[in-house]
Formats: C-alpha cells, structure tokens, sequence
C-alpha cells in the first residue's frame, strides 16, 4: 500500500519524514513544510538567470527562420492557430500594467530594429491583411459591436459639443485600394423613373434658389475674399472706411423681376452714399486681353465675351437704379500700376456725391 504525505490536505506519494518531496523541500529550505515560494520572487529570480545565460550564451534561435532553421519552423507551427486563453490574457495584461513598450519613443528614423520591425510588418500585411475582430459583424448580429457604437457615438457627441473632436482620417489619405473599395460600396444604380424624377426636382424655380444659395455659400469658403480683394480692403481701412465683403445686393432685372448679385466690396460713407467696388478677375476676360468673339466657359456653358460684358454691364447699370455707385477695378490695372489704382480707389471713396 502507497503511503501518502501526512500534511493536511496533501495526497502526494511520501518521501521523508512522513511527507512528501514538496513538503520535505520547505522544511529543509525555510525551516516549515508549509511555507511555500514566493512565486513572484522565483519568476524574478528566473528571469535574472535568463537574462545571464542569454547575456553570456546568446539566444539558441538568433538569426533564424523558419526558412534556415527546421527547429524555429516546427516551433513556428506549433504556435500558428493557438488562442490565448482568457486568464492567460488577463495575466498578460496584468503583467503590462505601468510598464513601458521597448521601442517606446523610437522611430524608424532614430532607431534600425523599429525601422526592420516597420518593414516585416508591412511585407506582413501586405501578403495577408489580418482581419479585424469586427470583420462581417454589425450592432445587429452582435451585442459587443453594438455597445462599442453607443459609446463611441456618445463620446463623439461630448467631444464635438465641447469642440474638441478631431477625425480619425485627419491629416491622413485614403489609399487606392480603399477609395475604390469605398465607392463601390456606395455606388447604388438608379432606375431610369429616379433619375427622371431628380431631374424633374432639380429644374423647378424652389430647387434653383436652392442651389444658387449653395452655390454662394460654397464661394464664400472658397477662399474668398481673394489677396486683391483684400488690399482693396485695407485701403479703405487706412481712411476710416468701415466696409463688408461679399455682400448680396437687390436689383430689378428690364423685365422687373427681383434677382440679386453677390459684390465685392460694400459700404454706406457718412453722407449716406450706398458704394460698391467690383473686382474683375481673369475670369471677367478684360477686354484689353481678350476679344469679343472669343468663347470661354463660364458657369458650364459655352460663351462669348461680348455676351458676357454686356449681361455684367447690364446687371451693374440695374445695381445703380437702386442708389448705389459703383467703381470697377480690373485686375489688368491693379497689378500694372497699384499706384494709380490706390488714387482711384480714395478719390472714389472720399466723393460725397453720386458720380
């Protein structure tokens, strides 16, 4: 019959003094067969042993591959498919806790195992994307990706309230796998009846205005107003002149119906006087550069020059009907000669009468 050690609670074969190899080793060790060791003083006690036999030996593995070395691909094997289990993980992430990664603050720039490692990765992905935990699963099929979406919505709608939120794709570019991947994703054929009907929807006069406003809005951001513009603008300032720009001003066409035009530069003076300087660009074909039967694009529509000077002029004399004077500055002048311009502009400023 097997004798058993005789500590309470152990059923191990015995070996001396009535207990067993385990509880014989405590007392020899420490003086009592029940005082164990510290685990976490032998894990560092090993690792301190590791870290000289490595020191004074090497790494057994260092500069192998699976493809050199059978050992390091049957190694290799063994681990390809295994799960962690969950306390395995916890202990891992316990173990992490107020610890630094080894290649914290480094850069491929700074330090050559981050730029190798950089490398590897990218060959890595590169051959087989990895899948991301989420892949093919949405808030209605699973539980874990739904309570993910609830928080990071509500996150979101705390940080754009306190205007802190920042894009994830900020400063970043899509690549062209994924900006083809993105837009056929979107990309829905319509049926011929839709189409007809957008079309319908968009030629009414509500959808007209609708758009023209976007339109105007849009420019406005468009980096608007531009650097003349804004010279302009500080001539005025240099005098006192208080002015806004971009202003849209009321009109009656010849047929009497009420339209408007966006203008450059507006300001009311001390006599009441309602003024206006226009700026024309390039795209206003000054007609010292171009001629009249020349024909450019303008607004999506092919058009002559002529067409378009008389249309601007026609708008600009319908502008005064209304009170306003208006001084037009081309940009052939302004950058030709500013100094004559800049008299232009105060003496036109400075008139206390309608011209």
């Amino acid at each position: 019959m097997t004798k058993i050690c005789t500590r309470p609670g152990c059923e191990k074969k015995r070996n001396a003094r009535g207990w067993c190899s385990t509880h014989y080793n405590n007392w020899k060790r420490r003086g009592d067969p029940d005082t164990f060791a510290d685990p976490e003083d032998t894990r560092k006690k090993q690792s301190e042993s590791a870290k000289k036999r490595i020191k004074r030996d090497g790494v057994w593995n260092d500069g192998l591959t699976a493809e050199t070395d059978e050992r390091v691909a049957k190694y290799a094997k063994t681990l390809t498919g295994r799960e962690f289990t969950k306390k395995h993980r916890k202990n891992i992430g316990n173990s992490k806790i107020g610890k630094s990664s080894w290649n914290n603050g480094l850069t491929a720039e700074t330090d050559e195992r981050v730029a190798e490692s950089g490398k590897k990765q990218s060959k890595t992905k590169q051959a087989s994307p990895p899948l991301a935990w989420n892949d093919g699963l949405t808030a209605e099929t699973d539980e874990r990706v739904a309570k993910s979406a609830k928080t990071l919505s509500q996150t979101k709608k705390k940080n754009v309230d306190e205007g802190t939120y920042t894009s994830p794709m900020q400063d970043k570019k899509h690549t062209d796998v994924a900006k083809k991947k993105n837009a056929d994703k979107h990309r829905h054929p319509l049926s011929a009846k839709t189409i007809a009907l957008l079309i319908k929807q968009r030629n009414t006069p509500e959808a007209h205005k609708r758009l023209q406003k976007q339109w105007r809005d849009t420019r406005k951001k468009m980096g608007r107003p531009n650097k003349p513009e804004k010279q302009i603008g500080e001539i005025l300032s240099e005098v006192g002149i208080k002015y806004k720009f971009l202003q849209d001003i009321s009109y009656k066409t010849i047929d009497n119906k009420f339209a408007s035009k966006e203008m450059d530069i507006v300001w009311k003076d001390s006599m009441g006087n309602k003024k206006i300087i226009e700026y024309n660009g390039r795209y206003h074909f000054d007609p010292r550069e171009h001629k009249p039967d020349e024909i450019h694009e303008v607004h999506n529509k092919p058009t002559k020059c002529q067409d378009l000077w008389d249309d601007e002029k026609m708008v600009l004399d319908q502008i005064r009907k209304e009170g306003y004077e208006i001084l037009v500055v081309w940009q052939y002048d302004f950058l030709k000669d500013f100094e004559n311009e800049k008299k232009r502009i105060l003496k036109f400023a400075n008139s206390e009468t309608l011209s």
